[in-house]
Order: C-alpha cells, then sequence, then structure tokens
C-alpha cells in the first residue's frame, strides 16, 4: 500500500482549486484573449453609475452585446463597477437598483460614518434591455464610460 507523506486529501483539493483559480485569473497581456462567437474579448470598462449627481450606492449594470452575450458587474457603495472580458462591439446597457439590502451586521451598529446604501429612483427605462437608451461600443483594452441616468 502507498501513502503520500504530509498531503491529506483536504490539502491535495485545496492545492487543486488554488491552481485552477489561479489558471482562470491570469492579467492582461495587451492582447485581448479569445471570446467565443462574439470574437476577442476586450480588457476592462470601469466607470460610475449617477442619477443627476447623486451616485447609486448599490445594483447592477449589463452590457448586452449584439452577439447575445451579457456580461454583469455590481456597483459598488461608492457608485464605481467594472466589467471585465467583455467582447468588443456594440451593447445595449442596462442598470438595475432597488431598495438597498439589509446587510447583518456582527458586534451591533455599524459606526455612525460608515458609507449607507440609499435608493435613488431613477426611470424604469434603463433596467430592461427592450427599453433602455444607453449604448456603449465596448473596445479593447481599458476605457471608463460613466453612466448618467436620469430620475
Amino acid at each position: 500500500m502507498s501513502r503520500v507523506v504530509g498531503k491529506t486529501p483536504a490539502r491535495v483539493g485545496l492545492a487543486a482549486v488554488l491552481v485552477a483559480a489561479a489558471a482562470g485569473c491570469g492579467g492582461s497581456s495587451g492582447t485581448p484573449a479569445a471570446g467565443g462567437p462574439d470574437g476577442p474579448t476586450a480588457d476592462v470598462i470601469t466607470g460610475v453609475v449617477r442619477v443627476g449627481d447623486k451616485h447609486l450606492t448599490h445594483g447592477t449594470v449589463s452590457f448586452h452585446t449584439a452577439g447575445g452575450r451579457v456580461v454583469k458587474a455590481f456597483i459598488v457603495i461608492d457608485g464605481s463597477y467594472q466589467i471585465r472580458n467583455a467582447p468588443p462591439g456594440p451593447a445595449k446597457v442596462v442598470v438595475v437598483s432597488g431598495d438597498p439590502p439589509k446587510m447583518p451586521v456582527a458586534g451591533g451598529a455599524p459606526p455612525a460614518d460608515a458609507p449607507k446604501m440609499v435608493k435613488i429612483d431613477f426611470a424604469a427605462k434603463y433596467g430592461d434591455v427592450a427599453t433602455t437608451d444607453l449604448t456603449y461600443d465596448i473596445q479593447p483594452g481599458r476605457h471608463m464610460y460613466d453612466i448618467v441616468l436620469t430620475p
């Protein structure tokens, strides 16, 4: 009977997961990667989502490509989002946000100066791919696209 010394099944499994994760987390080499039916993929699109001069504190931004692919990102509390590996070409942009999520707080209430998620209403047309008038032409590389919605 053979035995691998110092390698428990849990360690071997963890090592396999880490290797698989590292393989899928490569950085940009300056050359767009192959992207399937929509062609090569762009690197990164970043921006801030605002309604007038107020930034959204939560929600999602989705880019719906002409080839049928959808890439999505969460809007974080400062209003920013980051889309990775979107295929180049025209896309319709959809923004969804509703009531702030209920966040459990360990050890009591959050600090008084902690940022707060708030609901900010905006036109319903932005939340549906059939009615949004937001469009973006995705190009390879790193780009900024700030999204300004109307109430």
